[in-house]
C-alpha cells in the first residue's frame, strides 16, 4: 500500500478552506484523526472537546483496552487474538 502525505500542499487545485485553517496538515489527514478511535485518557490537554461525539467519548475505555491488548500482543490490529500453543 501507498502512503501519502498529511503535508498541506500548495498546489492550485487543492481545496482552498484546507489552506485557510492555519496549521500544515492536509484535510483529510485530520479528518481520518478526528473520526479514529482514541485513547486521550493519558493526555494531559484531552477534555470532552477532544471527542468528535458522546459515542466516541463513551467508548474511550473500550478502545483504550482494545489498544492496550493490541501494544501487549493479545490481539492484532485486526482484532483477532493470538494464541500461545
Amino acid at each position: 500500500s501507498d502512503c501519502i502525505s498529511c503535508k498541506e500542499s500548495n498546489l492550485p487545485f487543492q481545496a482552498q478552506e484546507d489552506a485557510e485553517d492555519n496549521d500544515n496538515i492536509s484535510e483529510i489527514c485530520e479528518n481520518l484523526y478526528d473520526y479514529a478511535a482514541k485513547c486521550n485518557r493519558y493526555l494531559y490537554s484531552a477534555n470532552d472537546n477532544s471527542y468528535q461525539s458522546y459515542q466516541q467519548a463513551g467508548n474511550e475505555y473500550a478502545v483504550c483496552s482494545f489498544i492496550a491488548s493490541v501494544v501487549t500482543g493479545t490481539y492484532d490490529e485486526y482484532g483477532y487474538i493470538y494464541i500461545n500453543s
